[in-house]
């Protein structure tokens, strides 16, 4: 799906110093006819956030993982040099 473009995948270092979003799994989710909402995982379950301010937070912590990633084509080279290593296993 990523070599096609229908997903956009980025890959953040495992080096990288300071990153917000390293407190577990969330997603955004933004449709054509709904507001945006995200939900975040947790060890007993997922909740959905739906405050605009906790929403907003997500945003932005959202904004700077993109920024700490590497870009899409190095990022996909990163998972295929890793499933080359793990298929030899």
């Amino acid at each position: 799906m990523v070599e096609d473009g229908k997903i956009l995948l980025q890959v953040l270092p495992v080096n990288t110093r300071n990153s917000p979003g390293k407190d577990g799994p969330f997603r955004i989710y933004t449709f054509p006819d709904k507001p945006t909402v995200a939900s975040a995982e947790h060890m007993t379950g997922e909740v959905v956030i739906d405050d605009a301010a906790r929403l907003q937070q997500c945003e932005v912590i959202y904004g700077s993982l993109q920024a700490s990633a590497l870009g899409a084509t190095e990022s996909l080279e990163v998972v295929l040099k890793a499933r080359e290593k793990f298929n030899e296993r």
